[in-house]
């Protein structure tokens, strides 16, 4: 997903690219955390409903 000249700058220096994703998401976790949250949980609760339906499908006996 990255382009080639930044897989390699991260893999001259992890560190440093460590520590720039570490502010970045600092700062968008202080900015934007309840967006994030929000975003989350809207995950969370679709997987659980597609697992539910599939776990109720297949005990009625469809696939």
């Amino acid at each position: 997903m990255l382009p080639e000249a930044w897989r390699e700058q991260i893999s001259n220096y992890p560190i440093t690219a460590l520590l720039v994703g570490l502010g970045v998401g600092l700062f968008l976790g202080m900015r934007k955390g309840d967006e994030v949250i929000a975003a989350g949980t809207s995950m969370v609760t679709a997987a659980a409903m597609s697992n539910l339906t599939s776990v109720l499908d297949r005990a009625e006996g469809r696939s």
